[in-house]
């Protein structure tokens, strides 16, 4: 049971469910990882934000954009 509850809550997440099943990344894909991530925070402060998205994510394209369903602001919540 500790195993799974990495935070010592004495209840098991679903995310620590998820990582204590998951077969451990390879070095390779765990820098892969990084690189997306560093490419998404674009102010380099280690966490994603609306605006770090903002400069790399041009909603226009966006089908929900498109046909007036989701306003800018309203996708980069979502996603």
């Amino acid at each position: 049971f500790q195993a799974f509850d990495a935070d010592g809550s004495n209840v098991i997440d679903f995310d620590e469910f998820l990582l204590a099943l998951r077969p451990p990344m390879s070095k390779a894909r765990k820098n892969i990882i990084n690189e997306a991530f560093n490419k998404l925070d674009k102010t380099g402060d280690q966490v994603i934000t609306v605006e770090d998205l903002r400069g790399v994510y041009n909603v226009k394209a966006h089908p929900k954009y498109q046909n007036g369903e989701m306003t800018e602001d309203q996708i980069f919540t979502k996603f």
